[in-house]
């Protein structure tokens, strides 16, 4: 009978390694791992399955509102523009207060601006046109100005309570089914508590209906034959509400209870008096300023969200002129120092995009750009062509982020970095006499020529630093140790080749507008995710390479760990402000689980996917943890292994397996054993899976045996419930190199 040593252990519970794709899985740590698939390093320091979705709403399945309205009351309206001067600079919601002439006198709100004219609701005692009115604006206003009345516009309108019912916006859609007033409206205006429709062409109209029956929509994107390709292409969160916009450039506010609306689209736009809404789009940015979230696609002039305006969605105005004349067409735009940057230009006047060029508004003023045609005095704002300044031989800006006061702007392969806010001394010849001012002049002088970024949804903030995808792998900015310089690393290095084999086929198309990114905050995470095939009707998977920081220590942006989740499709993706993570695919919206609001299965909740008792239970999730080869400190002696034990939690099924001495193939060379998670029930207590009854709660030893001189361990499995694994120790007696 042969003899062994001493019982040995082997207990592996420090899992701080990651995935490791570089280093040979024979030559591989315990603390890395080959394949890490659905799992990663958690708060705990535990490995544990990743969490799963849930799902919070679909932008084209919303249900038209069938409501009842108690006294409706009819008015007269009379509608009166004014002619706009430069001077005046009468502005939407401004209040006008009209001195003269005499039967016009009082305040009144203003309707609605154009370059050209503003239009006041003056019902009683209208003016004729051509009539001159002295005027003050906003109660405070103490100098008088003059301004020729140049149309009257009657219309009868029906006024709605919106008290305990649905709130409308100006252009939104509502059938009325009950007679008299039956039939199609539009909403023409809208005030607090109130919205109003134009019902002139009804005839012998009453001042006043005890009930009204109305159907209501303006809560799905269109998603009819012509447009059911539609899908949200970006996402973010603002205020309390989701903003969304989608492929038609509709924009959707979506509050905490999934209901959406529609806050702009073509009709609203045309309603407004802006002439039409945005065109198809693939692409889109969001930039928060002073309060105001603004919207850019690199096809239309910007957007700017204001949710407690009447009309809460319109195109960015200059405030002072009330024109977008000067506000660019741009891909990317980011806020920073008091200043607005726009990056990536199209330049209308020469009818060409200027690639390379950053404008950058006025100090503190959300809409004054200056594309060098304004006079520098009245309107500061400036712009740069940035390709004059660094060196890349592809000069168009794939991207722009901010890294404490610094502006990032970055190109394929090469970054600068600006500061704002500097001034230089300039002089005014246009008037009688020369007049002395201060110019804003933004210095680039710091460039790092490593490090690019591929697209601009990959910035992200991580522990204090900037990173971003660039070809050469996930790069990161931060501050010098001994130094105010700026410098750069990459964060990417072990799993290096595998991440650029996802994205190295990629058009430039998929590369600039389909990844994207995320950070979660309450794991730490930050969230990459890159798509399987250039076009989106081609795409079948969109992979997510997360990088987590673990929760102890100095927590550095250098010090994460990496991981791969797999079994989503997911186009964009945003942050809350209590850092709950939304993910989308196409045009439903679901919440990302963690560890303050666990889900641990996928897409729970999702109407489309019923499981076999007809429950919306979701899909389970896949994983799989597999080591590199082990050899227990002595790579030739034969190894008879007695025993595994593990330490967990949770309820899921798993399986633990092992492959011998290279034979790594799951058929001919694989061992296994199913377990269940720590909290599992004993048997005949509740439901449990079949066969799942070695809980790993206790100092259970399980049989396995097997002779090795190299080992490799796997834990894989599919299920609904969570799983974290806080140890795996190997019972084992050491022979020697024969036996």
């Amino acid at each position: 009978m042969p003899k062994f040593n001493n019982l040995s252990v082997s207990t592996i519970r420090e899992f701080d390694g990651g995935w490791n794709t570089v280093t040979s899985d024979l030559n591989l740590s315990t603390k890395f791992s080959k394949t890490e698939e659905n799992v990663f390093y958690g708060l705990s320091g535990t490995k544990q399955k990743r969490y799963g979705t849930r799902f919070v709403c679909d932008v084209t399945s919303y249900a038209d509102i069938e409501e009842d309205w108690e006294e409706i009351t009819t008015t007269q309206q009379t509608l009166v523009t004014f002619t706009q001067k430069k001077e005046l600079m009468v502005a939407a919601y401004d209040t006008v207060t009209i001195t003269s002439p005499e039967n016009i006198k009082g305040t009144y709100d203003v309707k609605q601006t154009t370059k050209d004219s503003f239009i006041l609701d003056i019902s009683k005692n209208t003016p004729a046109v051509g009539t001159e009115i002295t005027f003050y604006k906003n109660k405070r206003d103490t100098i008088t100005q003059t301004t020729t009345n140049t149309e009257n516009v009657s219309k009868k309108l029906a006024h709605f309570s919106t008290e305990n019912h649905s709130d409308l916006l100006i252009g939104h859609k509502i059938t009325i089914t009950s007679t008299p007033l039956a039939g199609f409206y539009t909403v023409v205006d809208r005030a607090t508590g109130t919205f109003s429709i134009d019902v002139s062409n009804i005839s012998n109209l009453q001042e006043k209906y005890a009930t009204v029956s109305t159907v209501i929509g303006n809560r799905n994107i269109m998603h009819d034959e012509l447009h059911k390709d539609n899908r949200i292409i970006n996402i973010t969160y603002f205020l309390d509400k989701l903003i969304a916009v989608s492929k038609y450039g509709e924009v959707i506010a979506i509050d905490a209870n999934g209901n959406s609306i529609i806050i702009f689209n073509d009709d609203i736009a045309k309603q407004v008096g802006a002439g039409g809404g945005w065109n198809e789009t693939s692409h889109v940015c969001f930039a928060v300023f002073n309060g105001i979230l603004t919207i850019w696609n690199g096809v239309n002039k910007p957007l700017a969200v204001d949710l407690y305006r009447n009309v809460p969605c319109n195109y960015l105005v200059d405030e002072a002129t009330q024109s977008n004349s000067m506000i660019p067409i741009a891909k990317y735009a980011i806020s920073i120092n008091h200043y607005l940057v726009a990056a990536n230009i199209f330049d209308e006047q020469a009818g060409e995009w200027k690639h390379d060029r950053v404008m950058i508004s006025d100090f503190d003023a959300i809409g004054t750009f200056n594309d060098g045609t304004e006079n520098t005095l009245e309107n500061g704002g400036v712009s740069v062509d940035i390709g004059k300044i660094v060196e890349s031989s592809i000069s168009e800006i794939r991207g722009v982020s901010r890294y404490r006061t610094q502006l990032i702007v970055s190109f394929d392969e090469v970054s600068t970095f600006g500061t704002l806010g500097g001034m230089t001394d300039a002089t005014d010849t246009t008037g009688p006499e020369p007049v002395d001012y201060k110019l804003h002049k933004p210095e680039f002088n710091d460039v790092i020529s490593d490090y690019g970024c591929v697209n601009h949804r990959t910035f992200q903030n991580i522990a204090g630093d900037v990173g971003a995808l660039s070809f050469r792998g996930l790069g990161i900015f931060r501050k010098a140790s001994l130094s105010n310089l700026t410098t750069s690393g990459r964060l990417s290095t072990i799993i290096g080749s595998e991440l650029y084999k996802t994205f190295k086929d990629l058009s430039v198309e998929a590369l600039t507008e389909r990844i994207w990114s995320v950070y979660n905050a309450k794991e730490q995470q930050y969230m990459l995710f890159i798509p399987n095939a250039s076009t989106f009707d081609d795409t079948t998977e969109t992979t997510c390479f997360v990088y987590t920081i673990p929760s102890t220590g100095l927590a550095r942006s250098t010090d994460g760990i990496w991981s791969k989740f797999t079994g989503w499709n997911f186009q964009c993706g945003c942050s809350s402000a209590l850092n709950e993570i939304f993910l989308v695919d196409k045009t439903k919206v679901y919440i990302l689980g963690n560890n303050d609001n666990p889900i641990y299965a996928d897409f729970v909740g999702d109407p489309d996917i019923v499981d076999e008792y007809g429950e919306r239970s979701g899909k389970d999730i896949e994983f799989i943890w597999e080591f590199g080869w082990q050899d227990m400190n002595n790579r030739q002696a034969k190894k008879t292994l007695r025993y595994i034990g593990l330490s967990t939690n949770g309820t899921s099924p798993f399986t633990v397996a092992t492959n011998y001495d290279y034979i790594d193939e799951p058929l001919t060379g694989e061992q296994k054993i199913d377990m269940v998670g720590g909290d599992s029930v004993g048997w005949g207590n509740g439901k449990q899976n079949y066969g799942a009854g070695r809980r790993t709660n206790t100092e259970q030893l399980f049989a396995y045996t097997a002779k090795f001189n190299l080992i490799k361990l796997k834990i894989y499995g599919k299920s609904k419930e969570d799983l974290k694994i806080n140890s795996i120790s190997l019972f084992y007696q050491m022979g020697n190199i024969r036996r």
